[in-house]
């Protein structure tokens, strides 16, 4: 029994190939479809918003801390 190549065993013809791999190289040239703009776009967006939310968090806890500061402060005088 002869070893079998991979050429052997495979279903799809060389002009199937052919297709597929014209295929692939469309599609990787290809700019991107609508739909996966805007959810790039969206994901950009949300990301931002961490960003923001994280940084406004920092502040909240920043003024806070300058409250309770400012309470000790005006209770000890």
């Amino acid at each position: 029994m002869g070893a079998l190549d991979a050429e052997d065993c495979s279903p799809i013809t060389t002009s199937g190939r052919e297709k597929i791999k014209k295929y692939l190289r469309r599609r990787t040239v290809s700019p991107p479809s609508p739909t996966n703009v805007e959810v790039d776009q969206m994901k950009k967006c949300a990301e931002l918003a961490i960003y923001q939310a994280g940084i406004l968090n920092d502040q909240v806890t920043q003024l806070q801390g300058n409250v309770q500061r400012q309470k000790k402060k005006a209770r000890s005088s």
